[in-house]
């Protein structure tokens, strides 16, 4: 037998999935957000629990062959697949339990964000997401986990209480404190996370939308925009708004700068009175904000990173946009590419996912910005 069929028969005796690169299933199960890398596992494995997560790490550790793990596919440096590995894809392992208590919950490793909200919100909870449905929650969360809910509830790693692991041995294991710590900002660095217990909030719905800035003159946009920011921010913004200032590209009215916003907290009318105040730092030209469910807002947000696009994402941290920094973004988002995946973002530290946390390797714990450039085409 050849080593491909001596590793199908291998899964196909454990009952596990198992689909090799000349299955007609292969390409779609390999759907990656990035489709140009030509890397290729040696074969996909679909484990439907623990157990089979654990065959299917002592079969790559007695037969040393590398091991890939693989759950939402979105990873912006293409760490999902790999020349010569085995590709264990974590999807079907998508449980999402919530305690009595209504204080955790317990989610599968191959949960997408997604699943998860769409859980929660039947309990009429959240916890610290991304904006994009799709994404791998463990993934996410397990290498810190920035989004805009992240002011307010902490990062995705702040998230962590628990995790179950396959180490890689093929043994499952409950982390202990020094594991979790590792996991906690090392991702899966120290094993396959195949469970994590995670913090979860009461919130039954947000305030989220876009508001649409002037954007004639894209290159003084933001650059703008962030001056006046800066100053309301330093005047004190509460740690339940989200802002998040994008350039997208559309059809129909070219390029675009605006704010991504996401208001966490019941007092609705509180909210709108700091939604206006961001609103107000340039000529508003369309507002699409209004309350929904974070189920809602992600069904929204779905179509913002399509999947199957090629090219090359890259972000950048600085501890402040300076006026100077400001002026250079602006220059380069005026030579933008026009594909409507190639976009422009920024992220932010700030509230209490900037409180040292001893129990977690994840040390950019200072306020500041990831500028993210998605330089892709469709």
């Amino acid at each position: 037998m050849t080593p491909s069929e001596t590793l199908k028969a291998f899964f196909q005796s454990k009952d596990i999935q198992s689909v090799l690169p000349s299955e007609p299933e292969y390409s779609t199960l390999s759907t990656f957000y990035q489709l140009q890398d030509p890397q290729r596992p040696i074969a996909l494995v679909r484990p439907r629990n623990e157990d089979d997560v654990a065959i299917a790490v002592q079969y790559a550790t007695a037969n040393k062959i590398k091991i890939i793990i693989r759950s939402g596919g979105g990873d912006l440096y293409g760490r999902s697949q790999a020349k010569g590995a085995l590709s264990i894809d974590m999807r079907e392992i998508n449980f999402v339990a919530v305690d009595p208590g209504c204080a955790t919950a317990n989610v599968g490793g191959g949960c997408v964000v997604g699943d998860i909200a769409a859980q929660l919100a039947q309990h009429g909870l959240v916890t610290s997401f991304p904006p994009i449905p799709t994404v791998g929650y463990t993934g996410w969360a397990t290498l810190g986990g920035y989004g805009p809910f992240a002011p307010h509830f902490g990062l995705g790693v702040d998230q962590i209480v628990g995790a179950r692991v396959v180490n890689g041995n093929g043994e499952l294991i409950d982390a202990d404190q020094k594991m979790l710590k590792g996991i906690r900002g090392g991702g899966g660095n120290l094993g396959v996370v195949v469970q994590l217990t995670i913090k979860v909030y009461p919130l039954q719905k947000i305030l989220s939308g876009l508001i649409i800035f002037d954007s004639t003159d894209i290159a003084s946009a933001y650059p703008n925009f962030i001056k006046d920011y800066n100053k309301l921010w330093a005047n004190g913004v509460p740690s339940e708004l989200g802002v998040q200032p994008v350039v997208f590209n559309t059809g129909d009215h070219g390029r675009q700068f605006g704010v991504i916003v996401v208001w966490s907290s019941p007092d609705m009318e509180l909210g709108q009175t700091y939604l206006d105040k961001v609103a107000a730092l340039g000529r508003e030209t369309m507002r699409t904000v209004k309350g929904m469910t974070v189920q809602e807002w992600m069904e929204i947000n779905k179509g913002l990173v399509p999947y199957g696009v090629y090219g090359h994402d890259t972000s950048i941290t600085v501890r402040n946009v300076t006026d100077e920094i400001a002026e250079v973004i602006g220059r380069n988002l005026a030579k933008m590419p026009s594909d409507p995946s190639t976009q422009f973002s920024v992220h932010e530290l700030r509230g209490p996912s900037t409180n040292s946390d001893e129990g977690s390797v994840f040390r950019a714990r200072d306020p500041h910005y990831i500028i993210e450039l998605l330089g892709n085409v469709m």
